[in-house]
């Protein structure tokens, strides 16, 4: 059962301020969790340009942040955790990128704040920050006032059926969690969590975006938790990488993916 206790969005900080610390070391900078993020790059790459300024809505660690900003674009990146912030604040100061990224503490249901510091060029939310968001079709529209007509979003959500979280959890005897995916909202740590179809999504978008693209994500390439015996086979890894190449645009092999990619375009 979903707790309803107390504040939602504390439950939300609190959880990822937990996980701030390690969150680098066991996805981020994971071998499995880099081949992840560069298959969103191998879109989002193409979608945003040097000197155009961008959104990264619950920009966690910087990671997204600190390459966008080493390709000449400014970011505003957001996020609801303060230690996950201050994380992002590190990486940026490490890697002289800081300059271009300005970073804020703010709840992804309290967009529309941002308007006067807006238009903005695209917005990108990487690796679930959406999947903590009960009220997408709002979402949608605070970022339709703060994106440029034309301008892209893109947004990598949990997908609703991960073919290894499956077998991985049943593998375990864990049935519950295994099939959490198939509920459209479940409880991790305290807080909610939104499992989206695809459909869903484009429909909240739809009457300010029109969607560009659908791409699994990690098809093959296993999550973080799953992952440990392909971290250190890397010949294995890129072996997998390369199949989710072609997986991620079938559509019944994208169905199976850790996480899907959605991209719109502002009409």
């Amino acid at each position: 059962m979903i707790s309803t206790a107390g504040n939602p969005r504390e439950s939300v900080a609190a959880a990822f301020d937990a996980v701030a610390a390690c969150y680098d070391v066991e996805w981020t900078d994971a071998p499995a969790g880099r081949a992840q993020r560069e298959q969103v790059w191998r879109v989002v790459g193409d979608l945003f340009r040097a000197g155009e300024r961008v959104l990264d809505l619950g920009c966690g660690t910087g990671a997204d942040a600190a390459r966008l900003a080493r390709l000449g674009i400014s970011v505003h990146a957001v996020d609801i955790a303060p230690e996950m912030l201050a994380a992002a604040r590190r990486r940026l100061e490490a890697e002289g990128t800081g300059s271009r990224v300005r970073l804020e503490l703010r709840a992804l249901e309290d967009l529309a704040a941002l308007r006067e510091r807006g238009p903005f060029d695209g917005a990108l939310s990487n690796f679930g920050a959406l999947n903590c968001v009960a009220d997408l079709p709002r979402l949608a529209s605070d970022l339709s006032t703060l994106v440029r007509p034309g301008g892209c979003v893109a947004a990598c959500v949990f997908g609703r059926f991960c073919l290894w979280e499956v077998l991985w959890y049943l593998a375990r005897g864990d049935a519950a969690r295994a099939l959490r995916r198939r509920r459209s909202v479940t409880a991790r740590s305290g807080f909610a969590v939104f499992y989206p179809s695809v459909a869903a999504l484009t429909a909240a978008f739809r009457p300010w975006f029109r969607r560009l693209e659908v791409r699994g994500v990690g098809v093959f390439v296993p999550p973080s938790y799953a992952a440990s015996w392909a971290n250190g086979r890397p010949g294995l890894l890129g072996a997998l990488d390369r199949l989710d190449r072609v997986a991620g645009r079938a559509w019944g092999l994208r169905a199976s993916s850790d996480h899907v990619l959605v991209v719109f375009e502002r009409s």
